[in-house]
């Protein structure tokens, strides 16, 4: 934490108060939640570290969180003394894009949050096109807790412009042309200048301003023919997903071997040393990276997105094969033939379609299976024709998808693409601590994959199909998926629980309604009640969830009627709707209260 605090405190040497960053200052003191909004490198981070050191400085408590979960874990710390602590979050809904998943831990805190403000102040930074995304609500989106630094109040004027950049540099070093030219600049302002600072890019006056991309890519190539050392650094930052500490490649046996193969990639022997590699990171600090602590990482998210979009152009077989799961997830994916809109993605052409299969298929096995099925090229057919043909050669392995791992890290969300299929199973799998592979697949209804694992593995006789395929089956609601089981098995499995949940819960969760009647007829109690503290009913399940979503009237619809459809078979095969749970709730209460008047 103090490394970060030294970080804040270098930055804020070269800081101007802007009349947005005054707006802020004003804000927080008069209130206990700010929210500062803009576009990426517009100086967002940049204002509220630096009114946080201002708190630090008068006897505050500044605590820097990661994430919602890890604030809202902090705020019930018994010792957090909440009259004299300022946390600060960054990004807390999403930063490419937003993140449904981060947003719905916000919405179910957000009592425990507002709880916190009556004390305890809360500075946060998001960028504008998150922050005003339709699903935002609550707190987040009360205009008076908002500083949006791109209304024409608080928008970087010209004079404000120019202190900045003297604050980096000396403004008779610019021609007269050229400063009117760059005093244009909208985009990434602030985080330009810091960058133009370094003597590497004012060769490039004006140009660095208008065309930044290019110009970092210029310079990547240039280090690439001219400085291996200091292209290889920026290799290892990319393959360890933007943090790099010599002693992680020291004591882990995977990180050596992924630094021997950075050496390799770039053309160093393969005895440079590691003090070699930091002291090239050293010299890049304050334009490419920055360091905290003993690690390093890129200076900013624009910085690390050009650099990884031109490694994987050039490397594109060896990122797949040693990056981070997580980065391919974000940032690699198959070329389908259609316009690559993309920004800064990597798109693989067939050639590297063996190498991306190779990669998934060893991931299968692995803590970071859950990144592989939420990767939408898992549904490319050409994919899945070679993954295919990894499992018809080694036919032993289909056994290790039975194995249950933990499928739930939080800091793996935030890299994950969220959709309105994908959230409410991935919060299904969340249930439990530990999911197997074979169920995800089936789950995340990858069905020419699972089927053929199910069908091989039933074959092999083998004699245990896995723990929780049938609740995974009801959460994937084919069913076909369901007849490939024989109706013992079935009825075996009405009894067991999955996060709480039987079958017939699960089912009616997901408006599985054709596999529901299944269920009922092979004995499965309409009135079971769930094993999680609620004792709902399948019906209190079917009759709560909310799904509404009003820019999407098509979605909306088949929800609705399949929701319809599911409670009415309930009723119609004697579910009680005088049934209440733990705390009095009725079907027909919980019905009303999602506003669901059909």
């Amino acid at each position: 934490e103090n490394a970060v605090f030294e970080q804040w405190k270098e930055d804020d040497a070269s800081f101007f108060s802007t009349r947005a960053c005054k707006e802020v200052e004003s804000k927080i003191i008069n209130q206990n939640l700010v929210i500062v909004t803009g576009h990426s490198g517009s100086g967002k981070s940049a204002i509220i570290q630096h009114i946080a050191l201002k708190y630090k400085d008068q006897g505050w408590i500044v605590k820097r969180l990661k994430g919602v979960m890890e604030m809202i874990k902090y705020i019930l710390e018994e010792e957090c003394d909440l009259n004299s602590t300022i946390l600060v979050l960054n990004d807390p809904i999403g930063k490419d894009s937003f993140d449904k998943a981060s947003y719905r831990s916000w919405e179910a805190s957000e009592q425990t949050i507002i709880t916190f403000l009556k004390k305890g102040k809360l500075l946060i930074s998001c960028r504008n096109y998150i922050l005003f995304d339709y699903k935002v609500k609550g707190v987040l989106k009360e205009n008076a807790n908002i500083v949006n630094i791109e209304d024409v109040k608080c928008k970087l004027n010209n004079d404000e412009k120019r202190c900045i950049l003297n604050k980096y540099m000396s403004n008779d070093k610019i021609s007269e042309e050229d400063l009117t030219e760059i005093l244009n600049t909208e985009a990434y302002f602030p985080l330009l200048c810091k960058l133009f600072s370094c003597d590497i890019n004012q060769n490039d006056g004006y140009r660095f301003f208008k065309e930044p991309v290019k110009v970092v890519e210029e310079q990547i190539r240039c280090f690439r023919m001219e400085d291996r050392g200091k292209y290889c650094a920026l290799v290892l930052l990319v393959l360890f997903n933007n943090n790099f500490c010599s002693d992680d490649v020291v004591r882990n046996k995977l990180l050596s071997y992924k630094f021997k193969r950075a050496l390799n990639m770039c053309g160093l022997p393969q005895d440079t040393p590691l003090y070699d590699i930091s002291d090239n990171l050293d010299l890049l600090k304050g334009f490419f990276v920055k360091k905290i602590g003993d690690a390093y990482e890129f200076y900013h998210d624009f910085v690390m997105e050009v650099t990884s979009f031109i490694l994987g152009k050039d490397y594109p077989a060896e990122l797949t094969q040693y990056a981070d799961i997580r980065f391919l997830l974000r940032r690699v994916t198959l070329d389908n033939g259609s316009e690559q809109n993309r920004s800064c993605t990597i798109y693989l052409s067939d050639r590297n379609i063996d190498v991306l299969g190779e990669r998934f298929f060893k991931a299968f096995f692995e803590e970071c299976y859950i990144e592989v099925i939420l990767h939408p090229a898992l549904r490319d057919k050409r994919l899945i024709k070679v993954l295919l043909e990894k499992f018809k050669r080694h036919p032993k392995k289909l056994q290790e998808l039975l194995q249950t791992k933990k499928s739930m890290y939080d800091d793996h969300k935030q890299y994950w693409p969220i959709t309105d299929d994908t959230m409410p199973k991935l919060a299904f799998v969340a249930l439990e601590n530990e999911f197997s592979p074979l169920c995800s697949l089936v789950a995340f209804c990858h069905s020419e994959l699972s089927i053929y694992c199910l069908k091989t593995l039933y074959q092999s006789k083998t004699d245990s199909i896995g723990k929780n395929l049938i609740s995974a089956v009801c959460c994937n609601g084919s069913k076909g998926f369901l007849e490939m089981f024989s109706d013992e098995s079935i009825k075996d499995s009405l009894t067991e629980t999955f996060g709480g949940l039987f079958p017939i819960h699960i089912t009616a969760l997901f408006y599985k309604f054709d596999i529901l009647q299944e269920l009922i007829h092979l004995g499965a109690d309409v009135n079971m009640k769930t094993k999680n503290g609620k004792s709902w009913t399948p019906l209190m399940v079917a009759a709560s969830r909310d799904d509404t979503d009003p820019q999407n009237n098509k979605y909306d619809m088949d929800t609705s009627l399949r929701r319809d459809k599911t409670v009415q078979m309930l009723i119609d095969y004697a579910a009680d709707v005088n049934l209440c749970a733990v705390n009095g709730a009725s079907s027909l209460y919980l019905a009303c209260q999602n506003g669901h008047t059909s």
